[in-house]
């Protein structure tokens, strides 16, 4: 019989990776609406049972950048930054950059530095497939 502990956490640390949630929202309106119902709700999974953390994925954020994606990096290093950079650059049309604004928090020492990018996806989409695939 397969041990399924072993395979679902491979460190035996008590983090299983699987352990997920989910959480919407929507105004099908259209309009903006507060994000304060949203941070109580993923509150509640911010440890997804794991100890991995939380986080968030959002549609419509950056109007201004409605047809890109927009990835939001920490980097931990500049060699870790020079090397993402340059994948980034090689399979992405890069629209915009910039450092993510933060503020400084009590007990978090040399906090990483967080990048996002504006990019969009012609480069690197496959003959065969759509815009949409």
């Amino acid at each position: 019989m397969i041990d399924l502990k072993r395979i679902n956490n491979t460190y035996n640390d008590g983090k299983v990776i699987d352990a997920c949630s989910i959480f919407g929202a929507m105004d099908r309106s259209g309009r903006a609406f507060s994000g304060e119902g949203v941070i109580k709700a993923i509150a509640n999974m911010h440890d997804r049972g794991n100890g991995l953390g939380g986080g968030f994925a959002v549609y419509g954020l950056y109007p201004e950048y409605a047809d890109q994606y927009a990835f939001h990096i920490m980097y931990l290093s500049r060699q870790g930054r020079q090397e993402t950079e340059a994948f980034l650059k090689d399979s992405f049309n890069i629209i915009e950059q910039e450092e993510v604004p933060t503020r400084p928090a009590s007990g978090i020492n040399n906090p990483p530095l967080v990048w996002r990018y504006f990019v969009d996806i012609n480069k690197c989409k496959p003959e065969d497939h759509s815009a949409d695939d």
